[in-house]
């Protein structure tokens, strides 16, 4: 069951939403994206600092505004894109650009791939033998997630 709070709180957001849809025009609303976009960067900061203080009745308010704010982002940005149309491009292409674009859609999954290497690839130590000593593991991801 749902509680009552979180019943209200989406009531309240959605009114929030529908209003802000009826008050903005249509070619204003990439503004509006960006307020909430940074309303929710905000908001995931505050829950982050209020957890690391031992703070989790303020953490889970912080997070729960972000997922509501996000969810308000997605219904603004989905009406956006249904009724702002298509913007057409008026500038020159540049032929490199679309190669090297071309490029990367031809390999998505090297991306994350790369990422997951560099963050996890062995570091040598200073001093030893031949100047690299033993491997040291480095801070990899691993490592990076236990000490958040």
């Amino acid at each position: 069951m749902v509680p009552p709070a979180v019943l209200a709180a989406a009531a309240i957001l959605s009114a929030a939403v529908a209003a802000v849809l009826n008050a903005v025009a249509i070619p204003d609303l990439p503004h509006v994206l960006a307020f909430l976009n940074g309303l929710t960067v905000v908001l995931l900061t505050g829950g982050y600092v209020n957890i690391r203080r031992g703070r989790r009745q303020a953490h889970r308010a912080f997070m729960l505004g972000a997922v509501a704010v996000a969810a308000a982002f997605l219904v603004v940005y989905l009406y956006y894109h249904a009724n702002a149309g298509l913007a057409r491009f008026g500038g020159k292409l540049n032929p490199e650009l679309v190669r090297q674009i071309r490029s990367w859609q031809s390999h998505p999954q090297l991306g994350p791939a790369l990422l997951f290497h560099h963050l996890n690839r062995p570091r040598p130590r200073r001093g030893g033998h031949c100047g690299h000593g033993s491997v040291d593991p480095g801070p990899g991801l691993a490592r990076a997630v236990r000490r958040a």
